[in-house]
């Protein structure tokens, strides 16, 4: 048995916020928090800080969980256990792996997003918008980093964000979903920020 963390992740998403905030909030250090990522043992006085800082109960941040051998991984687990790289251009390097039942092709930027960056999703392309400060020029670079032609019947695609967009604009509003939505049945499209994959 282990304690795990998964709740308080949640929570954190449901508060706006970030994880690098709690060492704020908490008066925690990093290697704290790294050991919480982990699920591993922290002292009770750490957990009754989080629980403070945040006004919440011990239930609301962690649970007590069974080994089994026979649970299935974590999406973030079964990508970085199995994956096979299949492909790598200038923008993105792409992955296969088996997920569940199904095959997944996943795409992962090699360039990491900043506060700076607005991702659209748009009919058949994801655009990746880095915005400059006034002054630089060009002020804005629109570059395609990804268009539909990774999507097919016989598997489900996921476009992965490195780093932290300032937003990832129009999803649900055509081919590409939100995490909220995974995993869908083949031939889906996901868009959605490493850190979002990390929770799946």
């Amino acid at each position: 048995m282990y304690i795990s963390y998964e709740k308080l992740w949640k929570l954190l998403i449901e508060k706006h916020i970030k994880k690098t905030d709690l060492i704020l909030i908490c008066g925690i250090s990093s290697r704290t928090l790294t050991k919480l990522s982990k699920n591993q043992s922290v002292n009770s006085d750490t957990i009754l800080r989080i629980c403070e800082a945040l006004n919440c109960e011990l239930t609301d941040i962690m649970e007590l969980c069974r080994e089994d051998k026979g649970k299935e991984n974590s999406f973030y687990k079964a990508f970085a256990m199995n994956k096979v790289l299949i492909n790598s251009d200038e923008f993105c390097k792409t992955y296969t792996f088996e997920y569940g039942n199904k095959r997944i092709i996943l795409k992962k930027t090699i360039q990491k997003a900043n506060k700076h960056t607005v991702i659209h999703c748009k009919e058949n392309s994801v655009v990746w918008e880095q915005i400059y400060p006034v002054g630089i020029y060009p002020a804005r670079v629109n570059t395609v980093i990804s268009d539909a032609s990774f999507c097919g019947k016989d598997h489900v695609c996921v476009l992965v964000i490195t780093g932290r967009p300032m937003c990832i604009e129009a999803l649900d509003e055509g081919i590409w979903k939100s995490a909220e939505k995974f995993p869908g049945e083949n031939g889906s499209a996901f868009v959605m920020s490493e850190a979002r994959m990390k929770l799946l």
